[in-house]
């Protein structure tokens, strides 16, 4: 059960880094930012409100993830935003091919392809990250033990 309590916490922290990351990429570029979402030809909600509540979604998100008592939503959360966020991907490839990513950091460089591959990845991370905290709650009987 150690093994997996480390795995548990390591896969957490790279969710972590990840929304402290892009939210806060995106917070330090704003304006391109708002600049970007302005540019997406389906979105009709204002590109300002949209990037602040995104920000503040995945500050959260991470924020969640920290605390034991919350760290469950926090993995819920995560997937929900991964998932929507492919979905997202897949619309730009579909109808918008061009439009440069809206993505905050290095990962802006990555193309729409391996963005939807990085999504993955860390959706994969999101169910192990689950499996793992029901498997943990199962074996300890409590979630003191994560």
């Amino acid at each position: 059960m150690k093994k997996q309590l480390v795995l548990y916490h390591l896969l957490k922290a790279l969710l972590i880094f990840l929304w402290c990351y892009t939210a806060l990429s995106k917070l330090f570029e704003m304006d391109r930012f708002t600049g970007t979402l302005s540019l997406i030809p389906f979105w009709g909600i204002s590109p300002g409100i949209t990037a602040y509540a995104l920000v503040g979604t995945e500050l959260l998100t991470a924020l969640l993830l920290c605390f034991k008592r919350t760290s469950k939503a926090g993995l819920y959360l995560s997937l929900f935003l991964l998932i929507v966020f492919t979905v997202y991907i897949v619309l730009m490839l579909l109808f918008a091919p061009k439009l440069p990513c809206s993505c905050g950091g290095v990962i802006q460089e990555l193309g729409w392809k391996w963005h939807i591959v990085f999504n993955l990845a860390y959706t994969g991370i999101c169910f192990y990250s689950l499996f793992l905290y029901n498997k943990i709650i199962a074996q300890s009987g409590d979630a003191e033990n994560l």
